[in-house]
């Protein structure tokens, strides 16, 4: 057996690349660059941190912390101004249009604080194997033209197929929306800043994190199948609040996962997932927005 200097799998003898991560057999570590004066020990041999389930998950982590505290932050500056600008805030009804007022700006500053916060921790952690395109590398590659309108256009087909299939269960919708739902069905400002998020902060940044550094240190330390699952999981679990008041909507959550799960490894690259996540979500805004121009009453 031969194994693989880069993420350590077992392969067989004569192998000229690792099964599990695609890694030429017998490549070198990577040395450091200074070179030994004469009569010196030779420069330590460089092991740049590789992308594992422990920085994955603490880059998950920070990006989670820094959107709760984005959050808070924008919250609690609305409820100071509205305290000193004379409003009750022991009265529940104050509370609560309070927050439903707020929930746009908390929203757009949780999502920019998170990608940043995001960027920056996965370029320090683990910036090696962020262009990494094998199972065990985040794959942040754009990949080829073909492969991301293919990716695109099974986006679409995927909310498609779903819009269809819940359809009927829509009168089953909990009279009591969780804030995003709320926030999309709410014409003027929300609407917008919802569309904004759906359109332009979640689809890049939710596929570089789940499908691509997540995957990639999950796969690297549990294998294919837990990482998925572990994945797939976590990201469904993080729209509770959404499903959990219509349950049918945990199938379309679950679907997008799946869908750009297999295009990421499929096609060795986050672009193709990052394009069929942005026509997913193309599709439910085009629907939502249809519905609220003809339901006037809302």
């Amino acid at each position: 057996m031969t194994r693989c200097g880069y993420c350590g799998r077992d392969n067989e003898l004569g192998a000229e690349v690792c099964s599990g991560c695609g890694t030429p057999i017998g490549v070198p570590p990577i040395l450091n660059s200074q070179v030994a004066a004469p009569g010196e020990a030779a420069p330590p041999i460089i092991d740049p941190p590789q992308l594992t389930a422990g920085r994955a998950a603490l880059i998950f982590l920070l990006t989670f912390v820094a959107q709760v505290l984005g959050s808070a932050f924008v919250t609690v500056i609305a409820f100071v101004r509205k305290g000193i600008g004379g409003a009750d805030l022991h009265q529940p009804d104050q509370i609560a249009e309070i927050t439903r007022t707020v929930q746009p700006a908390a929203f757009i500053c949780a999502a920019v604080l998170g990608i940043i916060v995001m960027l920056g921790s996965a370029l320090l952690l683990v910036r090696r194997d962020l262009k990494e395109r094998s199972p065990v590398g985040a794959a942040w590659a754009f990949g080829s033209v073909k492969n991301i309108a293919g990716g695109f256009g099974l986006g679409l087909v995927t909310a498609v197929i779903f819009s269809a299939i819940v359809a009927p269960f829509a009168h089953s919708i909990h009279p009591k929306l969780g804030p995003l739902t709320d926030m999309s069905l709410t014409r003027g400002a929300p609407q917008l800043a919802w569309i904004f998020l759906a359109l332009f902060l979640a689809p890049a940044p939710e596929e570089l994190l789940f499908r691509g550094v997540l995957y990639g240190g999950f796969r690297r330390s549990f294998g294919a199948t837990k990482a998925a699952i572990l994945i797939t999981a976590i990201f469904v679990l993080l729209h509770i609040t959404e499903w959990s008041r219509f349950l049918p909507g945990v199938l379309g959550i679950t679907g997008l996962g799946l869908l750009t799960l297999w295009l990421r490894v499929r096609t060795k690259a986050i672009g193709p997932a990052i394009a069929a996540h942005l026509g997913y979500n193309g599709i439910i805004v085009l629907n939502t927005v249809l519905f609220t121009l003809f339901n006037l009453d809302k």
